[in-house]
C-alpha cells in the first residue's frame, strides 16, 4: 500500500506505470510474443523502478530488454539486488 502511495506522489513514476501497465494490458497481448524470461520483462522493469527509482529502474530495465533474444535460453531472472547488479555491496 506504500509503495502504491508513493508511486501517486511522484509524477515521473506514476506515468511511467501507467505505460507499463497500457503496455502490458493492452500492447503486449496483440504483439503474441513467447517469453522464455519469468517475470516478464513489464514486471521485471516495474519492480526496477519501485526498487531503483524512476530513471535507474528504466535504465536497468532497458538492459533486460536488450539483452532478449530468441536464442537466450530464458529462466528466472530476478531484478538485482543494488545498482551495479552485484549480489554483494560494494563500500
Amino acid at each position: 500500500m506504500y509503495k502504491l502511495f508513493k508511486i501517486l506522489l511522484m509524477p515521473l513514476l506514476f506515468v511511467e506505470f501507467v505505460f507499463l501497465i497500457f503496455y502490458k494490458l493492452c500492447i503486449s497481448p496483440l504483439i503474441n510474443s513467447n517469453c522464455s524470461k519469468m517475470p516478464t520483462c513489464s514486471i521485471y522493469m516495474m519492480r526496477c523502478v519501485l526498487k531503483f527509482g524512476a530513471i535507474t529502474g528504466v535504465i536497468i530495465g532497458t538492459k533486460r530488454l536488450m539483452a532478449c533474444t530468441k536464442t537466450h535460453k530464458g529462466g528466472l531472472d530476478l531484478e538485482p539486488l543494488n545498482i551495479l547488479g552485484d549480489y554483494k555491496w560494494v563500500c
